[in-house]
């Protein structure tokens, strides 16, 4: 069963440095195949990869282009 959700956001606030880090310092170190990069990696490179991650999200919410992938609701 697929949920559908109509929600709509029309505003989004560049993501700081230093809240991407308290949000993937919270993460578990686990890791599965899928994974790009294995979380306990991040986390060691966390200060070296961050910046980056952090230009990628920031780019992706100001310009609007998210992989389908997460436009899912989830519930």
């Amino acid at each position: 069963n697929k949920k559908f959700c109509h929600l709509s956001f029309t505003t989004f606030y560049p993501v700081s440095l230093d809240s991407l880090r308290q949000i993937l310092k919270t993460c578990a170190p686990k890791a599965c195949d899928l994974d790009p990069v294995p979380t306990i990696l991040l986390l060691k490179f966390i200060e070296t990869l961050s910046p980056a991650l952090m230009d990628v999200i920031n780019s992706s919410l100001s310009s609007s282009i998210f992989r389908k992938l997460y436009k899912k609701c989830h519930s």
